[in-house]
């Protein structure tokens, strides 16, 4: 009988061991949901903090993330599955997505307290290495933030994993104007008068210094367009402008694809007018210059890193305006005032 007791007893114990390590393994268990080795930036987040787990002496179970599962579906599927102590994910869109700019949405799921914690932050897939350090540095943060709070002391008895290099710190950059630093513009540029000259139109240059937060100044050009012509009875007019500008702008900093942007400056207006007259009447040509204050508003939209296509709707108001006759007959006045649209594509350098 003592034989019998003691196997019994050794029995017991050889059962209930292994039932021990099993669930002292399971309250330190840590799922980290894996994104498709495509996805380069997400990749090097969650390496470096399955890292960080492993050091501190969790049991690290990796999962691969299912394509087109829901960000929730799928943490609740690994809970279920696995009876983990939390759950740390890290979801975004997939890299082939059109847009440039994404938003990367880092979980972490403590069981245990039954909360689920999730933080955003925007991706700029143009600049992927930069844009994996700050998501690996905010990811690590998010878990050290936690990690005391889950309640179980590490397993002293594993050896620690070998020290993860620390990454330096990288700052979350500014929104970036679109166009910072030196840029030139070259375009179209159309002057319309509220006479009977009509619209001009003009090739048009822009040369521009912004700073990062989108203010700047810019100087602008245009001229050897085409002439407005207008008529009366004696005679007929044809008239070509150039106008030279310095203006101040504000480029809203970019958070998408498209900005907006307001001026403002001062310049000159230089009219040549040729008159033909009809017999008995002759022609003749003279010439004017005008001070000139402009005001503008318009768009730009980002086609590459330092590539903008700008668009604008400026008012100009001469000081002098300039009236064109032909004989006594007023057929127009120059700047006063006159609307000039232009288009145009900015180069930065």
């Amino acid at each position: 009988m003592r034989a019998l007791w003691l196997i019994s007893w050794a029995l017991l114990l050889a059962l209930a061991i292994p039932a021990r390590v099993a669930d002292a393994q399971t309250t330190r268990r840590v799922v980290v949901i894996h994104p498709p080795a495509t996805d380069d930036i997400r990749t090097e987040a969650l390496t470096r903090v399955q890292g960080e787990l492993t050091a501190a002496g969790f049991d690290v179970v990796s999962v691969l993330e299912k394509e087109g599962t829901d960000m929730l579906a799928a943490v609740a599927a690994a809970i279920k599955e696995m009876q983990p102590l939390a759950v740390f994910a890290i979801f975004a869109p997939p890299p082939s997505s059109t847009t440039d700019e994404a938003t990367a949405e880092i979980l972490f799921s403590d069981t245990a307290r039954g909360r689920t914690l999730i933080e955003r932050m925007p991706l700029d897939r143009q600049h992927p290495d930069h844009e994996a350090k700050v998501l690996a540095v905010r990811a690590v943060e998010l878990l050290k933030a936690n990690l005391a709070e889950l309640g179980v002391a590490p397993d002293r008895s594993v050896a620690p994993a070998a020290p993860i290099p620390r990454a330096e710190t990288v700052p979350t950059p500014l929104p970036r104007a679109p166009m910072t630093g030196f840029g030139v513009e070259v375009g179209i540029g159309v002057v319309q008068h509220f006479h009977a000259l009509g619209a001009s139109v003009m090739p048009v240059v822009k040369l521009s210094l912004a700073g990062q937060l989108g203010v700047g100044v810019r100087l602008s050009a245009g001229g050897l367009g085409t002439a407005s012509t207008a008529g009366a009875t004696f005679g007929v007019a044809r008239v070509q402008q150039q106008f030279g500008a310095a203006d101040l702008f504000f480029a809203f900093p970019r958070q998408r694809t498209f900005q907006w942007i307001v001026s403002g400056g001062a310049g000159a207006l230089h009219v040549r007018i040729e008159g033909d007259g009809f017999y008995p009447y002759e022609g003749r040509t003279t010439q004017t210059w005008s001070a000139l204050a402009n005001a503008g508003w318009g768009g730009a939209v980002t086609l590459a890193p330092r590539l903008t296509f700008v668009t604008e709707l400026e008012g100009l108001l001469a000081f002098s305006p300039t009236r064109v006759l032909v004989g006594d007959t007023e057929v127009g006045r120059m700047g006063a005032p006159a609307l000039l649209f232009s288009a145009g594509i900015v180069g930065v350098f």
